[in-house]
């Protein structure tokens, strides 16, 4: 594979900004957050929109956020760390429909988390990080120049993701993303947050001062062009805690302070944006959190720190095929030694190991399965009520089953379509376990199947967005899908 051009005008000439609001058009739904802010003299100067459907994206730009409000992109579904993504279709597929959100909002840039969200053909609604080794830097590095060279002239910013206690490979997540970055016009987008999962990883205690120092000496903050804020929960002493990135929770002192720490101590020469979100909270909480996101970005924005351009790269570079592996093993090896030490509990040499895999395993896995992408219960409240009868707490003979299916779903990978089709599984073999028959058996089936066919056809409703291709004889020029008919 060849990769795009290296431009080292670089992220610098992306238009500034300002700071904003990073959510999603369904939940909080958009008009009513955006009526709240008004109302409580808050405007934000850009909005960050998740992926949704194309039309609900035009609706946004055409009739509610007022014309002079930018927007901008979050991506999902285009997983540049998977060795897969140069050629399978899906992803082809999915760029196209990323090309038509991006016109629909008319903006500069996409911004997607360096995770994974399949592995080793199982699903996971948490952010995986990706093994930190050059090897795989490699391979991300190339498929993300491809997926920007994709884009019809728009940057890819890179996110660094959320480390669920424990991280892999013999780079520190620095090093990692310089590996990726450096030389290359691609953007990164730094979430405080995440950043801070991984900091504790390296740091036996912390504190903010702590924080933007390690963030300034080891992260290539020419690249950095957006800051997220989101949500974090902390377990543990407050000097040593353990994080895990949640943004379901009020945003705590702690990461408030770090994000003060990062605008103040760091050079930023490209920073564009920084957004707080919001994507999970309901509309008071929002109003609130980002009455104090202004408070403390504006007065630090480093302004006099913006010289527009990125650094040629003074190093060495990295070329293809070249990267010191975890013990030899290739990319789809290293990505089942992390599925193997996530979620089997196999020892992992100690130093490419930092953190406890079991604190993922034992406090995020679990709830995860149950909660993440729709709480099972209030998904399928007649099938867990009819489950119930069966087993006095059904949650972990769920969990135990989801753990036993190698389901990826991969056209595009959707976790709410993952879980509602587990779930149809899960009742059908609890049944041939349990010897259920007769109308009892029957009730249960037809229950869930309905629940099933309901959620699917709202799923669709939200998130259902097909090629245009697929109504065209002559198919789309960019993926290449054609009309079923």
């Amino acid at each position: 594979m060849t990769a795009a051009p290296v431009d080292l005008k670089g992220p610098g000439t992306l238009p500034r900004l300002g700071v904003g609001l990073s959510t999603d058009f369904y939940f909080p739904p958009l008009e009513e957050l955006l009526a709240a802010l008004q109302k409580s003299c808050l405007r934000p100067d850009y909005i960050e929109l998740f992926r949704g459907k194309t039309g609900d994206l035009e609706r946004a730009r055409r009739e509610i956020v007022p014309p002079d409000i930018p927007l901008t992109y979050h991506g999902d579904a285009l997983w540049y760390t998977d060795p897969a993504f140069p050629h399978h279709p899906a992803y082809r597929r999915e760029t196209c429909r990323a090309n038509r959100h991006l016109d629909a909002l008319g903006s500069p840039w996409i911004i997607h988390e360096c995770a994974r969200k399949t592995l080793a053909g199982r699903t996971f609604g948490y952010y995986l990080p990706p093994v930190l080794d050059l090897s795989v830097a490699r391979v991300i590095r190339e498929n993300a120049l491809l997926l920007q060279s994709r884009l019809r002239g728009r940057t890819l910013l890179v996110e660094i993701p959320p480390f669920p206690f424990f991280s892999m490979g013999n780079l520190s997540p620095g090093d990692f993303f310089r590996a990726i970055l450096e030389g290359t016009s691609l953007a990164m987008g730094l979430d405080i947050g995440h950043a801070m999962t991984a900091f504790r990883l390296e740091q036996t205690r912390f504190s903010p001062k702590d924080f933007a120092g390690w963030i300034r000496d080891t992260f290539p903050l020419e690249h950095v062009v957006e800051i997220h804020t989101g949500g974090l929960s902390m377990l543990g002493e407050p000097l040593s805690p353990e994080f895990w990135d949640d943004h379901r929770i009020r945003i705590p002192d702690l990461l408030w302070e770090c994000l003060e720490a990062v605008l103040v101590l760091c050079p930023l020469p490209a920073l564009r944006g920084a957004a707080l979100e919001v994507d999970n909270k309901d509309v008071p909480t929002v109003v609130e959190e980002f009455g104090r996101f202004r408070q403390i970005v504006d007065p630090a924005w480093p302004e006099g720190r913006l010289d527009g351009r990125i650094r040629p790269y003074r190093g060495r570079t990295m070329p293809a095929g070249e990267g010191q592996h975890c013990g030899d093993h290739g990319t789809e090896t290293l990505d089942n030694l992390l599925f193997e030490t996530l979620l089997e509990g196999r020892p992992v040499r100690p130093e490419i190991t930092r953190g406890d895999p079991a604190l993922y395993r034992n406090r995020i896995y679990a709830e995860e399965v149950w909660e993440f992408g729709g709480h099972l219960p209030d998904i399928f409240p007649r099938t867990i009520e009819s489950v119930e009868k069966i087993l006095g707490n059904p949650r972990q003979d769920f969990v135990d089953f989801f753990h036993t299916i190698a389901f990826s779903e991969f056209d595009p990978y959707d976790y709410l379509r993952t879980k509602t089709c587990v779930t149809g599984l899960w009742v059908e073999d609890l049944i041939q376990r349990k010897k259920i028959t007769g109308k009892a058996a029957d009730h249960v089936l037809q229950t869930v199947r309905e629940e099933i066919i309901l959620l699917l056809s709202d799923q669709e409703t939200v998130n259902g967005d097909p090629c245009p291709g697929e109504s065209l004889r002559e198919g789309c020029p960019d993926c290449g899908v054609r009309s079923r008919t």
